[in-house]
This record gives structure tokens, C-alpha cells and sequence, in this order.
């Protein structure tokens, strides 16, 4: 098992670094046969070095904005669950907060950007705040549905075992609802580093999108494409650990993808 998971884990890193080259390639082909001018988009020759030459400052300013999103996610995930177990054993809750809940989804989130720095102030918290925000939703709507979707005779078999709310709870709907939150975390991890980079947008001194924000006012696209694709790479191993995570802890679980 160890040694099929290894020779798995290194055809996919062989088939994503196949998959970087191609793309390199046709992004400096495109640049060099269209003749493209660098202030409209420069080839991976331009990002590349820029990227070397401020590798230290986006460095800095990764650990910032992965320090926001993560903190901002736990927050999600946690309040999200609360709220989802909440939602599953009070109809009032229930009936209070979906409406709230489709209200807050369908607001604009860079519009509230400003509102949470007024409240927050331009240092983390405010950035924490956004990713949060952001992130919440698939969370509560996805941990909602797998606590709340349990299979009726598994259920019938608890009460007639006359097993209490507690362990009910935890045997039954909350070991049913971990594929799904696991579901909700793969979509609110992404929007959570979108939500602290927006937030970087509005007001910051530090981080990703602070840096996009400022090579962008000096029109430095190759210092721009460079912190835009670091913060992308970075996001997307992020997510590929959440999936290496998820395969460990639900083994159990059936799936169509091959191994």
C-alpha cells in the first residue's frame, strides 16, 4: 500500500511538473510570436528574474497572507461547524440563520473590505476577518448537509439502542458529516487566501496582495505576474495537502478517481 501511495504521489508530481513546462512554454511562445510588450504581459524570462531579484520580499509577503487565510479559515471551519450542529437540532436557528446565511453570500465581500478596516484597523485581524468571512458559507452549508443527511435506518437503530443525543451526535451524524466538511474546506480554502488578499487590497502594510497592489502603482508587471503566480502555486500545494489529508483520514470512503 505504502509503495503504490509513493509511485502515486510521484506520477502526479511528474504529471504537474510536465504540465508547469507545457504552460511555460506556450506563454513564451505566445509573448515571443505575438510580440507582446511587457507592460501588457511579460514572458516567464521577465517574471523569472524578477522573481529572484524579490524573492526575500515575497517570501515575507506570502507568510503574511498564508498567515491571514489560515487563521481565517480555522475560523470558518470551527463557527461554521458550531453553527451547522446548531442549525441540524434548533429549527429556530435553522429558520434564523439559512435566510441570514443566503443574505451574507449574496453581498458583495469587497464591499464590506472597508467596513471590517474601519472596525479592525489595517493590521491582521481585519485581513483575518475577510478570509473568514469569505470561507464561512461552503462550510456551514456543507456541514450542514452531511450532519443533517444520515441515513434513516441508522438512525431508527440509534433510538431503538436508546443511544442519547451525545451519541448520536458523534457516532452517527458527525462521523457522517466529515466527507462533506471535508468538501466545503477543499472550496473555503482558496476563498480564504482570496479573502485576506482582497483585504490587502482595501488597506494593508504587509502581504501578497500589498506587494501586487504596489507593483502594480509602479507598473512592474514582471514583479506583479510573479507575486500572482507565487501566491497561486503556493495555494494550490496548500490544497493538494488538504486532499493528501483527507484521502489518510477517510480511507473508508468510496471514490471514482484513480488512485
Amino acid at each position: 500500500m505504502e509503495r503504490s501511495a509513493a509511485r502515486s504521489l510521484t506520477r502526479r508530481v511528474v504529471a504537474f511538473a510536465l504540465y508547469v513546462v507545457i504552460l511555460i512554454t506556450l506563454w513564451w511562445v505566445v509573448v515571443t510570436v505575438a510580440h507582446i510588450p511587457i507592460y501588457l504581459l511579460p514572458g516567464p524570462d521577465v517574471v523569472g528574474t524578477s522573481f529572484l531579484n524579490a524573492a526575500p520580499y515575497l517570501a515575507q509577503a506570502n507568510a503574511v497572507t498564508l498567515y491571514e487565510a489560515f487563521f481565517g479559515f480555522v475560523i470558518a471551519v470551527v463557527g461554521g461547524s458550531i453553527l451547522s450542529a446548531l442549525m441540524v437540532y434548533s429549527g429556530a436557528v435553522r429558520s434564523a440563520v439559512l435566510p441570514l446565511l443566503s443574505l451574507l453570500n449574496a453581498l458583495p465581500k469587497v464591499a464590506l473590505a472597508p467596513l471590517l478596516v474601519i472596525w479592525l484597523g489595517l493590521e491582521i485581524p481585519s485581513k483575518v476577518a475577510m478570509a473568514a468571512l469569505i470561507s464561512f458559507f461552503p462550510i456551514v452549508i456543507n456541514m450542514y448537509s452531511g450532519l443533517n443527511n444520515v441515513d434513516l435506518d441508522e438512525l431508527k437503530l440509534f433510538r431503538l439502542l436508546q443511544a442519547s443525543q451525545s451519541q448520536t451526535f458523534l457516532k452517527l451524524r458527525l462521523a457522517n458529516s466529515v466527507p462533506s466538511l471535508f468538501d466545503g474546506m477543499k472550496i473555503a480554502l482558496p476563498l480564504a487566501v482570496i479573502g485576506a488578499i482582497v483585504g490587502e487590497f482595501v488597506a494593508a502594510q504587509a502581504g501578497i496582495g500589498y506587494e501586487i497592489e504596489l507593483a502594480g502603482s509602479q507598473f512592474d508587471m514582471g514583479l506583479m505576474f510573479a507575486a500572482v503566480l507565487t501566491i497561486a502555486i503556493l495555494t494550490t500545494v496548500l490544497f493538494q495537502l488538504l486532499q493528501i489529508i483527507e484521502r489518510r483520514i477517510l480511507r473508508w470512503r468510496p471514490t471514482d478517481q484513480p488512485a
